[in-house]
């Protein structure tokens, strides 16, 4: 959400400094989009001519929409890495299944072997041979 938006959606039915930029921004077919605060502050001191008044509302609404989107991305970003864990443990798991289910049990002995493993020099031993490893 632009600057554009959030003050609009937060102030414009309010009686006070932001309200009235509110009402102004809303009615501006050509106010800035995007949050660059440097345009938007020169749109309202130079385009708009804004008074000292206005730029001091212009300056305390964009504090706290900054104070607003940190908010919100901090929530989003938060939410998005617990949605990619989530993920990440469900395709582990579907790995682990899928190891287990494709790997003969003569391959698994011949990569114990392979790999060096007493138990798998002992289970090939008993095989009497070393199956080759799809690993290979």
């Amino acid at each position: 959400m632009d600057f554009k938006e959030w003050i609009v959606a937060e102030y414009q039915d309010k009686d006070s400094r932001r309200g009235d930029l509110a009402y102004d921004i809303a009615r501006d077919k050509r106010f800035p989009r995007g949050s660059d605060r440097a345009v938007l502050s020169n749109y309202v001191k130079w385009v708009r001519n804004g008074s000292k008044e206005s730029r001091i509302a212009f300056s305390e609404a964009y504090r706290a929409y900054r104070s607003w989107q940190k908010k919100n991305i901090d929530a989003a970003v938060i939410a998005e890495i617990k949605r990619l864990e989530a993920r990440i443990m469900e395709l582990e798991g579907i790995e682990q299944e899928t190891r287990k289910e494709d790997w003969p049990e003569t391959s698994y002995k011949a990569k114990s072997y392979i790999d060096g493993t007493e138990e798998g020099a002992r289970l090939s031993k008993s095989v009497g041979q070393v199956v080759p490893s799809p690993l290979k």
